[in-house]
């Protein structure tokens, strides 16, 4: 017989299924299998079902305990047996449980914590939180990050119920190094100096010139030290925390530089090891005048040689107070006069040579006077030169009687010749004289009148002599008046030998000697003896000649012993 599907069915097989969901590892399914069987009675003939009994297992199902997921909760703590005879399937769901979560953000310089973040979610769940911007925002605050208990990840709610997750995040102050190159700028909270200036610290040196007389001094020097510090700054409050200047420095040595004829009090002028704080170093190095020494000849252009030497001593540029001005005078008071003087007369200034001394030259040449017989007196050493000056030449006409008895007082005339002299004012001596002045000329002389006597000559002419003529005696011979006799040329009487004369010593003139009147002793007589009185003491006059003559030549040679 054909059965039916139904009739063919004796046994089944059934199972209870849990399925477990909601935890992110979810237990594994329960399975839980029965086997059922019944008895069918079937008709053969008619094919029908004649008993069917019911369906029976000997397996049964035993209560499933949800397992326990930490973090969740299941709906269902427990899945019952079933008690039909079916597949079952039953599905526990987990749910996650709540959870909580702080974040803290601790300063670890001072110990506090900065915020903390509370974060609730469920388990395993994600937050959705990661530290990234507040380590950010306290970062650009000026911290610096030391640990992280995240590591930077979202963080996920755990699965542990009883106690809530806990993470910290530590900082510590981060610092900045400041300097004149990356002086304080950006978010950090930045001290006073910390900005460029604040950052560098200049020492500036002035070396100042002053010369001691007051004179021009060299230009002032300036130079300066710069020194640079870094300074360690907390970022977060602002705090310096260590400064460290550049070292100390040297400032370069300065020669004092070179003033002809002064020396300088300081020869090199050294600044070492000058702190960044130092004050700033004024300088004044005082250039003092060297010694130095001039001298002034006074020289005798004539002789070649030096009337004095002053010797002067000072300082480079000073002025020495002494001018040539006094020390000519005096000179010029001693017969020089000037010739040129190197000074010009200005008072001295000393140069500024230390090598060579001063030297200058005053050149005098001797003044001269001229001595005239009016003023005889030589100028320099008070002689009297009248001498020298003036000379005299006599004329005397003498008035005689034939037998040698003076008829009459003699008629003497004396005629003064002068001559200038140049004297040397310096010395005194006599450097030219003038040519005697002259030639002169006595004055004609009328014999005089002698009671009964008749003279040779009734005039003598005037006569003209020269200062080197001789002394000259002119006799007119008186004889007796007598009667007439013929008159006899009178033969000339001899020529009186010529009487030397020493020659004047040479003395300077410059004025013409002074003309000396001619004087006469006596007054010749007014009238001159007739013609016929001539002829009649002719030869008386004759023999009287020859009487004078020899008289003369005794005369003149008294006179010349005399002189000698």
């Amino acid at each position: 017989p054909t059965y039916t599907p139904d009739q063919a069915t004796v046994t089944e097989d059934h199972s209870l299924t849990v399925h477990y969901v909601g935890a992110p590892k979810n237990p594994a399914d329960n399975r839980q299998n029965s086997h059922w069987t019944r008895e069918v009675t079937i008709d053969k003939v008619t094919g029908k079902t004649i008993t069917s009994t019911n369906w029976v297992t000997t397996d049964s199902y035993v209560p499933v305990d949800t397992p326990k997921i930490a973090g969740y909760t299941p709906d269902k703590s427990v899945v019952d047996k079933p008690t039909v005879r079916t597949n079952q399937e039953v599905t526990v769901i987990y749910d996650a449980d709540a959870q909580k979560a702080k974040v803290a953000y601790i300063d670890d310089k001072t110990g506090k914590t900065l915020k903390t973040d509370s974060l609730t979610g469920v388990t395993n769940a994600k937050s959705g939180y990661t530290t990234a911007d507040s380590i950010k925002t306290y970062q650009a605050l000026g911290y610096k990050l030391v640990s992280d208990d995240t590591k930077g990840a979202e963080i996920v709610f755990d699965n542990e119920d009883g106690k809530d997750q806990s993470y910290t995040v530590h900082f510590i102050h981060d610092t900045i190094t400041v300097d004149p190159e990356n002086p304080g700028k950006g978010s950090a909270v930045y001290p006073d100096g910390t900005d460029k200036a604040g950052l560098t610290d200049t020492v500036d040196r002035t070396i100042s010139y002053k010369m001691s007389d007051g004179s021009k001094a060299p230009a002032s020097v300036k130079d300066s030290l710069t020194f640079t510090a870094s300074k360690e700054i907390d970022k977060v409050t602002g705090e310096v925390l260590s400064t460290e200047w550049s070292k100390n420095q040297d400032f370069k040595d300065v020669v004092s530089p070179d003033v002809t004829g002064y020396t300088p009090r300081v020869k090199t002028v050294s600044n070492k090891n000058v702190a960044h704080d130092a004050q700033n170093i004024d300088v004044v190095v005082i250039y003092d005048a060297d010694a130095q020494k001039a001298k002034v000849a006074y020289i005798d252009d004539k002789t070649g040689q030096t009337i004095e030497t002053k010797t002067l001593t000072g300082v480079s540029n000073a002025h020495s107070g002494y001018s040539t001005i006094s020390t000519i005078k005096d000179l010029e008071n001693k017969g020089y006069k000037l010739v040129s003087d190197d000074t010009t007369g200005s008072e001295i200034v000393f140069d500024n040579d230390d090598k060579t001394d001063q030297a200058y030259a005053v050149h005098l040449a001797h003044r001269t006077s001229v001595v005239t017989p009016n003023d005889p007196k030589n100028p320099v050493n008070g002689n009297d030169m009248t001498d020298d000056l003036t000379k005299k030449v006599h004329q005397t006409i003498k008035y005689v009687e034939l037998s040698g008895k003076q008829a009459a007082k003699s008629n003497v005339q004396t005629l003064t010749f002068g001559r200038s002299a140049t004297v040397d004012l310096v010395d005194g001596t006599v450097l030219s004289y003038t040519d005697w002045d002259g030639p002169k000329s006595t004055k004609a002389v009328k014999s005089p009148k002698v009671k009964g006597f008749v003279p040779d000559k009734k005039i003598v002419p005037a006569q003209s002599y020269k200062a080197t003529d001789a002394d000259k005696v002119i006799t007119v011979a008186y004889k007796a008046v007598k009667k007439a006799v013929p008159a006899q040329t009178p033969k000339a009487p001899a020529k009186k030998p010529a009487i030397p004369v020493k020659a004047p010593k040479a003395v300077k003139t410059a004025e013409p000697a002074k003309t000396i009147s001619i004087k006469e002793s006596a007054q010749a007589q007014d009238q001159l003896p007739q013609t016929g009185e001539d002829n009649s003491k002719a030869a008386f006059g004759l023999g009287l000649a020859s009487i004078l003559g020899g008289i003369g030549i005794l005369g003149a040679f008294k006179r010349k012993k005399k002189e000698n």
